[in-house]
């Protein structure tokens, strides 16, 4: 049986979006949902839907490629994604990424240029990345705003507590394919450089569906003075 209260949100919504399988979406999640997961699915559902509706209301259009229609077997490209994103978030420890969850959920409902196989993509890849590792995504793409190191870390002996883990997530990206530094081939944290840092593939595309842009400034202010030119 499905928890309350992802049926309870499930159930709340109607308007524009009775039409697309909300509840349908939703009685699918009961077999897997967990006390807390149910909580944090819940809290992404509502806060999609909400704004999912709001935006129809006020004129924008759903996508209208088919991707809300049941396919052969039965079940709508929007079915499997909201599962497979609220199956993430279930999981999700955390919940800072939350809100960031939930917009990929309202993009995807709006862009058909992302497929089935983009979306599933897209939340493997955003289910795995950490907070700290989206706020450097995001300063990737504004580092023009930001002071950063023109050098790579080359030949730098000691590193301090608080760099060291993040040039390892700036490698990890890069190993992922979510950033480039410029060209220059990176294999190690030492490698990287962070003021040639900047999204690629993926990357854009996580950047655009997670809307990173909207990510607390303080928190990109932290990651920029960790890779600024004065830290080691």
């Amino acid at each position: 049986m499905l928890h309350g209260g992802l049926a309870a949100a499930a159930t709340s919504v109607g308007g524009p979006l009775a039409g697309i399988g909300i509840s349908a979406i939703t009685s699918a999640l009961g077999n897997f949902m967990s006390s807390r997961g149910d909580e944090r699915a819940t809290s992404v559902f509502v806060r999609a839907a909400n704004e999912i509706q709001q935006r129809v209301e006020a004129g924008e259009q759903l996508r209208t490629d088919g991707f809300f229609e049941a396919s052969e077997n039965g079940r709508s490209a929007a079915e499997e994604t909201v599962e497979d994103l609220l199956r993430a978030c279930r999981d999700e420890a955390s919940e800072r990424k939350l809100p960031y969850m939930s917009n990929m959920l309202c993009e995807t409902a709006f862009d058909a240029s992302v497929d089935l196989d983009m979306a599933h993509q897209a939340i493997s890849i955003a289910e795995r990345l950490t907070y700290r590792q989206l706020c450097i995504m995001q300063l990737a793409a504004a580092k023009n705003a930001y002071a950063l190191r023109s050098d790579d870390y080359r030949g730098q002996g000691t590193f301090s507590a608080e760099l060291y883990p993040v040039l390892q997530e700036c490698a990890d990206l890069y190993q992922h394919g979510l950033v480039n530094f410029g060209g220059e081939v990176v294999f190690g944290l030492t490698d990287v450089k962070p003021v040639s840092m900047q999204l690629q593939g993926v990357g854009g595309v996580l950047h655009r569906l997670m809307r990173l842009h909207e990510l607390p400034q303080p928190d990109i202010s932290v990651v920029a003075h960790r890779l600024g030119p004065d830290e080691s």
